[in-house]
């Protein structure tokens, strides 16, 4: 979430598209530490971590984890045309809400009959397929930008920002999103998983269960937004 609140709200400057290019790499480095991980939890290494050093690769992992999301917005304008813009990260959107959807379903079922060192190795070879598939694909500029200079950059950058901050639906949607990302703190396994074993005495599956539940109803919203056309109508109004 810090990456991604990081970037400029731009969608077709150069530093967007070399962080979309470096994806593939950013991919590796996250199954790099999750091998890890992996090792460490099954003993398969003679070290055995610290706390504090298994804190800092889970945050490794997130903060690496973060830069799916600009590359993701910076990568879809590149695939379709401007007409098919709002209807391609609808489905985007319904397609990633998905596989969550399935992956926790599943992972908790998972866990609770492997173990969590097998599930950590089937992540890390999950992990190894999405990088060959994301250095797969080839985005095609129909009008590739002209080179700018760091100052013509930076200008632009600072534009995209001031009209973010003084544009009302953009300050409201951009403070749906800091809402968003705190609100989704109470998902996280640290919380959530504690209070399923504790709270109410279910196990690891039931974990999987809840959060696949919460994913039911993003899929859901993607669904009508894409079939009823709601942001085609809302921006048409606008205008």
């Amino acid at each position: 979430m810090a990456c991604a609140g990081l970037r400029h709200p731009g969608g077709g400057s150069g530093g967007e598209r070399r962080l979309t290019g470096r994806v593939p790499g950013v991919e590796h480095s996250d199954a790099w530490l999750m091998r890890m991980m992996a090792a460490w939890r099954n003993g398969n290494t003679p070290y055995r971590p610290s706390l504090p050093l298994i804190f800092l690769f889970i945050s490794l992992i997130a903060f690496l984890d973060g830069w799916a999301g600009p590359a993701q917005d910076g990568l879809v304008p590149r695939l379709v045309g401007p007409g098919h813009l709002l209807k391609a990260n609808g489905l985007v959107s319904m397609a990633v809400q998905s596989v969550q959807l399935i992956g926790w379903a599943s992972g908790g079922l998972l866990v609770s009959a492997l173990g969590s060192g097998r599930v950590l190795w089937l992540t890390l070879f999950l992990y190894v397929i999405a990088t060959c598939l994301m250095g797969a694909i080839r985005p095609v500029e129909v009008h590739p930008p002209k080179q700018q200079s760091a100052r013509t950059a930076r200008s632009t950058r600072q534009e995209e920002w001031r009209i973010l901050l003084h544009h009302p639906a953009l300050r409201v949607i951009a403070v749906m999103d800091v809402l968003d990302g705190l609100a989704g703190a109470v998902w996280i396994g640290a919380i959530l998983l504690v209070y399923v074993k504790q709270v109410l005495g279910q196990g690891d599956e039931w974990w999987g269960f809840i959060n696949a539940s919460y994913l039911i109803g993003t899929i859901a919203g993607g669904v009508l937004v894409v079939s009823l056309g709601i942001l085609e109508s809302l921006i048409s109004l606008k205008r």
